[in-house]
């Protein structure tokens, strides 16, 4: 007699439109990784009705958003054996109402990094939910790391995988590039640095600066040199700055997370070469191969970051 399988329910943090579906279809975006999951797993999708992020209640309209999504997908619990949760904050909320209403559900949580450290941390070892997460999945091995000696979560519990992106729609053309340098992102960004080291150089540099994971007054301001351009771009127009440009800049704070990583594996697919901050996460990750495919500066260095710019330049 065979084992009945399981069913697998995924959590996703932002809503899939009909509209965005259609046009990952016809190749007009790039391949959803959840999409891909969800085929291969046979699971059903549990979508809140909005993007989780920050609205105009800032970090306190963030965290009800967080608890009632971790809600919803424990109220439906009678649909899944397993649920995989795509988001840290939400995954947190789910294994504590796993404990506190003893459900014995199968829970694998893809992590972003804030959980290996601050109040996630916290809470995990405070009421030791880790008891209620069978696997962590880290981008990232700092991250990876600090889950397995900050946390106190066992080894075996702790899946290392790359964050995906999709080659086949991310890939270079014959295009000539421009005077034009890019750079995208906003979580653990530091544009203030890479405005002041373009500051005054015969280049534009243009920054598809946008995060739903950011407060809205934490967005970029103004105050930046004539040549920087912040702006927020469809993923069409994302990839058509990375083709236009020479290379791309990661400009990052510190951090142990794997922050900035998908913009350099967007741009390396794109065939471009990739200044970025020498953090623990990017240390850890090994994308860059120093002089070989990129260059890392000290973060906030200014003057470290304008040379490795002239270099390329």
């Amino acid at each position: 007699m065979t084992e009945q399988r399981k069913r697998v329910a995924i959590f996703l943090n932002t809503p899939v439109s009909p509209e965005r579906k259609e046009q990952i279809r016809t190749g007009a975006m790039p391949r959803h990784d959840i999409l891909l999951l969800r085929e291969r797993l046979n699971a059903r999708l549990i979508e809140p009705k909005k993007p989780i992020g920050y609205g105009r209640f800032g970090s306190i309209g963030r965290f009800w958003q967080l608890f009632s999504s971790a809600w919803l997908a424990w109220r439906r619990r009678k649909d899944y054996d397993v649920i995989v949760m795509d988001l840290d904050g939400i995954g947190v909320f789910l294994a504590l109402l796993f404990k506190l209403f003893r459900t014995k559900k199968g829970h694998v949580l893809i992590c972003h990094g804030k959980l290996s450290g601050g109040y996630g941390a916290k809470l995990l070892r405070m009421f030791n939910l880790q008891r209620h997460i069978n696997y962590f999945v880290c981008y990232g091995p700092a991250v990876a790391r600090r889950f397995v000696e900050v946390v106190g979560v066992p080894e075996e519990q702790v899946k290392l995988v790359r964050h995906p992106a999709d080659h086949h729609w991310w890939k270079p053309s014959d295009r000539t590039p421009e005077p034009l340098i890019s750079s995208a992102g906003l979580l653990v960004r530091d544009y203030a640095t890479l405005a002041q080291a373009v500051r005054d150089l015969d280049v534009q540099v243009q920054i598809a600066a946008y995060s739903p994971w950011v407060d809205p007054a934490k967005q970029p301001a103004g105050g930046a040199p004539d040549n920087v351009k912040f702006t927020r771009l469809p993923q069409n127009e994302l990839r058509d700055l990375y083709d236009r440009s020479m290379f791309v800049v990661v400009p990052l704070i510190p951090t142990s997370g794997q922050a900035g990583s998908l913009v350099i594996y967007e741009s390396m697919a794109m065939g471009k070469a990739v200044i970025v901050a020498e953090t623990e996460g990017e240390l850890a990750l090994q994308l860059v191969m120093e002089g070989e495919t990129g260059l890392y500066y000290q973060p906030g260095d200014v003057e470290g970051l304008r040379s490795a710019i002239k270099r390329l330049l």
